[in-house]
């Protein structure tokens, strides 16, 4: 059975179907979040700073492990080490973990609490590839009473 188009046509359900189809695939091919493959290798990052700002640079590799892409201590460190303003501790600590898994979509997550003297550092660190070798996000640190949020932005090194 066909269906009366817009000016007067008949548009069948195969028809309809079809470009529903072509549309849906076209979009998840195109869409939000469709990024090229994060390249393996080591990384630098720093916080957005005003000029003369002082900060902490980041240092962390992305390797596959299993199968899957990772971030991980760069060699000859020992951990990973992010991007850092030192407004609320000026330790310049690394992450605890030995390794932050990065999403298919480019993005990886960790929330951690480091025990210090006085208290805990709690990060909340956020990155997304925006290309194969560049990746930004924000970052979140507090310790005792003190809150601060920067963005950051990073590049493959090497």
């Amino acid at each position: 059975m066909a269906t009366e188009g817009h000016r007067g046509g008949a548009v069948g359900g195969a028809g309809i179907v079809a470009v529903v189809v072509l549309a849906l695939a076209t979009a998840s091919a195109h869409g939000a979040g469709a990024t090229a493959p994060v390249a393996i290798g080591d990384y630098e990052a720093a916080p957005v700073v005003d000029e003369g700002g002082t900060y902490s640079t980041g240092l962390f590799s992305v390797a596959r492990e299993a199968g899957k892409r990772t971030v991980v201590p760069t060699e000859g460190f020992d951990a990973i080490f992010y991007p850092d303003i030192g407004k609320c501790d000026q330790l310049a600590l690394p992450l605890l973990a030995s390794g932050v898994p990065i999403k298919r979509s480019g993005r990886f997550h960790i929330e951690e609490r480091t025990p210090v003297e006085a208290g805990a550092v709690a990060v909340d660190w956020k990155g997304r590839w925006t290309k194969a070798k560049r990746v930004s996000g924000t970052i979140t640190i507090k310790l005792a009473g003190c809150s601060s949020t920067v963005s950051w932005t990073g590049r493959k090194v090497g």
